[in-house]
């Protein structure tokens, strides 16, 4: 992966923090403020996962960057 597709993907990687970064926060504050019982560790292996793909992503594309 090459230039703009390479920047593009990194633009979509970004995306997918805040995205990740927001399903965090929406769960904390259910739980925590909302005081609505979750099924927090199937929630937070879901954004687990989420994050590991994306660190993989990330770590890919700075690689075809370089």
């Amino acid at each position: 992966m090459r230039g703009a597709h390479a920047i593009n993907f990194q633009w979509l990687v970004t995306l997918r923090w805040g995205a990740i970064a927001g399903q965090a926060t929406t769960i904390l504050v259910v739980d925590r403020l909302m005081e609505i019982a979750l099924p927090l560790t199937p929630l937070g292996c879901i954004v687990a996962v989420a994050a590991l793909s994306n660190a993989g992503c990330e770590w890919w594309v700075r690689a075809c960057l370089r």
